[in-house]
């Protein structure tokens, strides 16, 4: 993908110069959003979740030299984020009739579930248990 590499600096999933103005950031992170869908479409693979979560890591850690540089950065996020949402949004409203089935409590109480701490020390314990 273009937008990987160390080209601005450290090694980055999210290597794009912070350039331009809101307007151009919005429009780049629109186009970066697809270049990252169409992988995701082409690879079909359990990486492709790490990706967009170090894509994502990696923009939140760039560091703007300054104000325009940081509305630049504003803009990127925001158009990455509001493509991928629109994605989501179709995915969820037209492949996500599962989610139908499932009673509002059901999901609140899964998430608590795995918030307890015994839970928590009980999967590590067992995670420890079968790597040794």
């Amino acid at each position: 993908m273009p937008f990987v590499g160390k080209d601005h600096g450290r090694y980055s999933m999210w290597d794009v110069p912070l350039t331009g103005s809101y307007l151009t950031g919005l429009e780049a992170g629109k186009s970066i959003a697809h270049i990252y869908l169409k992988y995701v479409r082409d690879v079909d693979d359990w990486m492709a979740s790490e990706v967009f979560r170090s894509m994502v890591r990696d923009l939140l850690a760039k560091a703007p030299l300054d104000e325009r540089e940081e509305t630049v950065k504003r803009g990127q996020f925001t158009g990455f984020m509001s493509e991928i949402f629109n994605w989501l949004k179709a995915s969820a409203q037209f492949a996500g009739s599962s989610l139908d089935r499932v009673e509002d409590q059901a999901l609140v109480d899964r998430v608590n579930h795995y918030l307890d701490a015994g839970v928590a020390d009980a999967i590590d314990a067992e995670i420890e248990r079968a790597s040794t």
